[in-house]
C-alpha cells in the first residue's frame, strides 16, 4: 500500500461513465429515428432538363443593348448651364490617358 490516500473516487467515475453511455445511446436513437423518418418519405420528383433559357426575349434584349450603346457613343449636354457633357467612352478614355485629372 502507498502512503498517500487515493484521490480517485471510483463511485463517481462509474456514474460519469453510465451518464456518458446513456447519452450516447440516446443520441444514436434520435439519429436512427430521424434517418428512418427521412428514408420512409418519398423522394422528390426529378424534373427533366431541357435546353437552358438564357434570355426570354433575345431580339428585344439585343435592340435595347444597341440603343444603350448608341446613347453612350454620342456627345450631348447633360447640363449645359453647369458645363456637364456626356462624352463617348472611347474618347473619354483617350482624354484621361492624355491629361492628368485636375
Amino acid at each position: 500500500m502507498s502512503h498517500e490516500p487515493q484521490a480517485l473516487d471510483s463511485r463517481h467515475l462509474v456514474i460519469v461513465g453510465i451518464v456518458m453511455l446513456v447519452s450516447t445511446v440516446a443520441v444514436l436513437g434520435v439519429c436512427f429515428l430521424i434517418w428512418r423518418t427521412w428514408a420512409a418519405s418519398e423522394p422528390l420528383p426529378v424534373q427533366p432538363v431541357g435546353q437552358p433559357r438564357l434570355q426570354a426575349r433575345p431580339a428585344s434584349d439585343l435592340a435595347a443593348f444597341r440603343r444603350q450603346q448608341a446613347a453612350q457613343d454620342r456627345w450631348e449636354w447633360v447640363d449645359e448651364r453647369h458645363a456637364t457633357a456626356r462624352v463617348p467612352v472611347e474618347r473619354a478614355m483617350r482624354l484621361m490617358t492624355r491629361e492628368p485629372p485636375r
